[in-house]
């Protein structure tokens, strides 16, 4: 009984999509991006190769790609373009 809430996969997919959007935006390696977002430059690729994370960290994740997206990266209503 999944109650409409996203699973384990559809968040680690989240994470490692967001990271790559962010990337491409500033040009940073992935193992930049894991140490400026959470303290540990593995942290991303560990999730990559199925890795555990918490809720915590995934949010911590989230709300550092939402404050640092360069403003290019931003749609007029603020959310990030999907490409």
């Amino acid at each position: 009984m999944s109650a409409g809430y996203p699973t384990e996969a559809q968040l680690r997919r989240a994470i490692i999509e967001r990271a790559a959007e962010y990337r491409r935006a500033t040009g940073l390696a992935l193992s930049t991006v894991s140490q400026r977002a959470v303290g540990r430059s593995d942290y991303i690729e560990r999730v990559k190769r199925g890795g555990s994370f918490t809720i915590h960290t995934y949010s911590k994740l989230m709300d550092f790609f939402d404050s640092n997206m360069p403003a290019q990266e931003r749609r007029r209503d603020g959310a990030k373009r999907k490409r």
